[in-house]
């Protein structure tokens, strides 16, 4: 067994057996010998384990709600989901007028379980005055 082939065994020694038969197919060692190698991709992401696959959030957001560029979007959920609407997987647009281009600011509430379970309300309208006090200098 070459060194690499090491590496992925002691990879995949960490997951569950079906998530490791599931996702072996998912890396491959670069063999020049052999003619035709591919990766199996098009499959759902399993909670818990980090890929640069998103949630649906994330897909709504980028495709969605990504090229409107000349407002300001506020991620009413915990801060991981608001890493998605600060340039990741976005329309990358450009405003006409750069003064008023919203895109590379980023605004979460940063739910918490207790705000989930008992309402998040007072955090968004806090947020909200928070970004209209921020911009209502601009022109």
């Amino acid at each position: 067994m070459a060194i690499d082939e090491k590496k992925l065994e002691e990879l995949f020694s960490q997951y569950p057996a079906k998530v490791k038969r599931n996702r072996k197919k998912h890396l491959i060692i670069k063999d020049s010998a052999e003619a035709r190698q591919e990766i199996e991709a098009n499959t759902r992401t399993i909670p818990g384990i980090i890929t640069n696959r998103g949630c649906a959030y994330a897909g709504c957001k980028g495709v969605v709600l990504g090229p409107l560029k000349d407002m300001i979007h506020i991620v009413h959920g915990p801060i991981g989901c608001g890493y998605y609407a600060w340039l990741t997987r976005r329309n990358k647009a450009e405003s006409e007028d750069p003064e008023r281009n919203f895109l590379s600011y980023c605004f979460s509430t940063d739910m918490q379980e207790s705000d989930i379970v008992f309402g998040g309300e007072k955090k968004l309208a806090k947020m909200i005055d928070e970004v209209m006090e921020t911009f209502s200098q601009m022109p």
